[in-house]
């Protein structure tokens, strides 16, 4: 019964952290259906929370359930108080979200419904057995709960987690996190967090298409979402990458969203999800990088005054900037190498272009990949939808994906990243950081066609 209401209450929290911050950003804006804000809350929760332990460590607090829980109960405090003198919204929708449906409506809900339930037993039927997920991440997860800390002085347990010790420890922390509600080391229930980020995936990738289009074709491509071989393995098999597609995802749908309506807290969210994205892998601070330079792009031909775009321009870049200053300044101090993934030293100099890569890259991404068929739906939307894309905005969601894997091409193509696509392994699991985009790009841009057709 204490490991049950332990695991639960580890998934509660987070959810509590990231609904107080969500609900703080939309003000009185309630512009977002209740299971999408828990979803979001939940991504941008564990980030919170995950950042919050951190802190502890590097002040000398051990990661003790008491601690942590007293020191948000205190934050919470003062952000409900908050809330409530400036009348927030907390309401919550009162209708059946398939009341009415067709049976192919229903058929698919049903669908994706197993889909989600069979992630969640898979993941907690076997520990992490495969190896970047055990040795780069739960490895580290382990040594911090066990250390009660970061491990920053080395002595007792190997230094800052022991392996790859320059990575963000998003989920790391998180695992630890899960351990000490649990208050023990469960190889089993310490999964429960990749099918719930997998769950959160699929229910903002609805609603986010519900927005503008109808509830059977959101249902369609939520489907194709939940079928993608690759995706539904690595929701139970302990792996960062389609995290890091979850949090980029959702900060590209809420940046879209900020294009659409000039809503700022859809701008302010997609920030913090951003951070989300760089706190879990090196790539993911890239990846929100692209995002900033879209949101610049779109801003130079927007008319305003130049004052008030470099205030947005703020806004967008705060949180993220934050988080570089305090991240990067740990790296720097206890010297840790500063950023993984961009390596140009090899045998060809810097950007030494290796055309064999990124041939068999292209090969392995039509043909191997395990993604079902969305790089082709995806090429085949873009060409069909061409006038479409550059004389609307939805040039600007598509450019999001569209520089993503260009940047995963570039790494393959120009640095020490070519040898990784000879196995193919590596560049499959990499693609799950931007392929939840790559559908939802091609669901906004099919929709005008599927529509009038």
């Amino acid at each position: 019964m204490v490991t049950f209401f332990g695991l639960l209450f580890s998934l509660f929290l987070p959810v509590i952290i990231g609904l107080m911050a969500v609900s703080l950003v939309l003000g009185k804006k309630a512009d977002l259906p209740f299971a999408e804000k828990n979803a979001l809350s939940f991504l941008i929760g564990v980030a919170l929370l995950t950042l919050s332990l951190l802190l502890f460590g590097l002040a000398g607090i051990p990661f003790v359930f008491i601690y942590v829980v007293i020191f948000w109960a205190l934050i919470l405090s003062v952000v409900l108080f908050f809330m409530i003198k400036n009348k927030a919204s907390f309401s919550i929708p009162l209708y059946l979200p398939f009341s009415g449906s067709s049976w192919l409506e229903r058929f698919l809900a049903l669908v994706i419904g197993f889909k989600i339930i069979y992630i969640y037993f898979q993941a907690l039927i076997s520990p992490i057995y495969t190896w970047d997920a055990l040795m780069n991440w739960s490895y580290r997860a382990k040594v911090f709960f066990f250390a009660r800390g970061l491990a920053l002085d080395g002595n007792v347990a190997p230094f800052f987690g022991g392996v790859l010790q320059n990575y963000p420890i998003n989920i790391p922390l998180m695992q630890t996190w899960v351990a000490i509600c649990l208050q023990g080391w469960d190889e089993f229930l310490i999964k429960i967090i990749f099918p719930t980020f997998f769950l959160c995936l699929v229910i903002i990738f609805y609603y986010e298409l519900r927005r503008f289009t109808e509830r059977r074709y959101a249902l369609f491509f939520t489907f194709l979402l939940t079928a993608m071989p690759l995706l539904v393995y690595h929701a139970s098999s302990g792996y960062m990458d389609f995290i890091v597609g979850a949090y980029f995802f959702a900060a590209a749908a809420m940046l879209w969203n900020w294009i659409k309506s000039g809503e700022k807290p859809f701008l302010i969210l997609s920030s913090l999800l951003g951070v989300g994205a760089a706190w879990t892998k090196d790539e993911g601070l890239v990846l929100w990088g692209i995002l900033f330079f879209v949101f610049l792009v779109y801003s130079l031909f927007q008319k305003g005054e130049i004052t008030a775009k470099i205030k947005k321009a703020a806004v967008y870049a705060a949180a993220p900037a934050m988080f570089i200053i305090i991240w990067f300044g740990l790296k720097s101090y206890y010297k840790l190498a500063v950023i993984y993934v961009v390596n140009f030293g090899d045998q060809k100099g810097i950007l030494g272009f290796h055309p064999e890569a990124l041939s068999r890259a292209l090969e392995n991404t039509f043909f191997t990949g395990g993604h079902g068929l969305v790089f082709v739906l995806f090429v085949l939307a873009g060409i069909m939808c061409f006038r479409e894309i550059v004389f609307s905005d939805k040039k600007y969601i598509f450019f999001m994906a569209m520089l993503a894997w260009l940047f995963w091409l570039f790494l393959y193509g120009f640095t020490l990243s070519y040898e990784t696509v000879f196995t193919g392994i590596i560049q499959h699991r990499n693609y799950l950081t931007f392929t939840p985009l790559l559908l939802y790009v091609c669901a906004v841009l099919l929709w005008d066609k599927y529509h009038h057709a």
